[in-house]
């Protein structure tokens, strides 16, 4: 048998299995933590991907390098007592499929970050905690949404991460791991959404409704659109700079997180 195939199976065999553990395994006792590094995932969408604004005449995607994108700043900025890693795709969302996005490669549920987020877990763990940087597809996706819905959807996702369990306890994992959830950066003029201003004023009232919903369900906020203000030219995705911004209010979020008292196990 091929060694590679044979690892290929298992891996997913075993991811298949830790994603149904997730969801119906009972309480698990906290192992004894490290002191360093935190590790912390990166779960995202295009603008933790590094997404850059498409050029209308040249129309080639273009990804920022990683060391610049707000996931390598803020790694940066933190040091070697914390590891910054990622999971992201652009087009995903916080709880819906995109057939609109369906394609030969990518099917239409792996833009589903509820669906994604137990295997990305499993894949980076040992983990302390998840930055979500989603919300965004949500709202432009579907000009039905309210920003109440995608609250729920993000207490969903926070929950989901707080009750993760490995069938066995995985040494220095966080019993829970904490979430960090990040309400949407701006939007601005997009050439092919004339509906723009009204999925602004949609995401403009999610940081106030995220941050009465972390206050009751016990995960943290942080407001994308501090950093980000005004998006670059495609209305949606930025540069370097914004970035930047943006790797330094995640790493003070993180900082704040890891001064806090611990939060009961669920």
């Amino acid at each position: 048998m091929n060694p590679t195939r044979h690892v290929t199976l298992l891996s997913r065999r075993t991811f298949a299995g830790l994603a149904l553990a997730a969801a119906s395994s009972g309480p698990v006792l906290a192992t004894p933590r490290r002191r360093s590094p935190v590790r912390v995932l990166a779960f995202g969408a295009s603008n933790t991907w590094g997404f850059l604004p498409v050029d209308t005449v040249e129309r080639r995607l273009r990804r920022l390098p990683s060391h610049q994108a707000w996931t390598g700043v803020c790694q940066r900025i933190l040091g070697s007592r914390y590891e910054i890693l990622t999971d992201s795709l652009p087009g995903r969302t916080v709880g819906a499929d995109r057939p609109d996005m369906a394609g030969r490669f990518v099917g239409a549920a792996a833009y589903n970050g509820m669906k994604e987020l137990p295997e990305a877990i499993a894949r980076t763990a040992p983990l302390d905690v998840v930055v979500v940087q989603l919300g965004a597809n949500d709202l432009l996706s579907d000009k039905a949404l309210t920003p109440e819905e995608l609250v729920a959807r993000f207490i969903a996702m926070a929950q989901l991460i707080a009750s993760f369990r490995f069938p066995v306890p995985l040494a220095d994992m966080a019993v829970p791991i904490k979430a960090l959830i990040l309400s949407p950066p701006a939007f601005a003029e997009q050439p092919n959404n004339p509906a723009w201003q009204a999925d602004e004023a949609r995401r403009a009232r999610m940081p106030a409704l995220l941050r009465a919903a972390g206050a009751q369900h016990g995960f943290a906020v942080a407001d994308a659109a501090e950093a980000v203000p005004v998006p670059g030219s495609d209305g949606l995705h930025f540069g370097a700079q914004a970035h930047a911004r943006l790797g330094r209010l995640v790493a003070g979020a993180l900082r704040t997180m890891a001064a806090a008292p611990p939060s009961a196990t669920p």
